[in-house]
């Protein structure tokens, strides 16, 4: 699994665990939990069940693609890997995101690559250039070909939903290449049934 912490892949032990995200068409997520950070099953059982409610609750298509989880405690930053389909989740880190109300935001964040990074990147890129390269964020100036779509897609998902602050929609007018092309891919924005 990959830790954070120490920005390497180590061999550990884990408690493993299936989370169903779905009714009819379940969509199966395999859970490796550190099992030196959770020694306890139960307790990281708790963890499991805690962050994949969370998971649970946003647009179905970001889950689609997810394939595992791996969790650790400890206070490092959370990832997303369009290689294997993963997320990275550190519990501390996580109480954080809870506490500052944005763990909504990092998880569409760290969940995009797994589902979009390799959908036609071209035209994503091409709505970028048409919008003049604005960025939505620091990050995503700082990173376009990495961050930009993950930056904007939490934007998108309320722009989609009718929830967009009209403090934020102001603006989308900077973005407008880009949220025509997330509306021509027709994602699901319900949370899976």
């Amino acid at each position: 699994m990959y830790d954070r912490r120490t920005d390497k892949w180590d061999t550990t032990n884990a408690h493993i665990f299936n989370s169903f995200f779905g009714n009819e068409t379940q969509k199966v997520v395999e859970v490796r939990v550190n099992s030196s950070d959770f020694k306890n099953k139960i307790q990281a059982e708790s963890e499991v069940n805690k962050y994949c409610i969370l998971i649970g609750r946003l647009p179905g298509f970001l889950v689609s693609g997810l394939e595992f989880i791996e969790m650790h405690g400890g206070d490092a930053l959370w990832g997303g890997s369009s290689d294997d389909n993963s997320m990275l989740i550190h519990t501390i880190q996580g109480e954080k995101y809870i506490k500052d109300n944005v763990v909504y935001n990092i998880i569409a964040h760290e969940l995009t690559p797994t589902v979009m990074d390799n959908k036609d990147s071209t035209g994503w890129k091409d709505a970028r250039l048409k919008d003049d390269g604005i960025a939505i964020s620091e990050y995503a100036k700082d990173y376009p070909e990495r961050e930009d779509l993950a930056e904007t897609i939490s934007l998108y998902i309320l722009y989609s939903r009718n929830k967009l602050p009209y403090e934020l929609s102001k603006e989308l007018k900077y973005i407008q290449n880009r949220i025509n092309y997330l509306d021509k891919l027709n994602l699901k924005m319900e949370i899976l049934p």
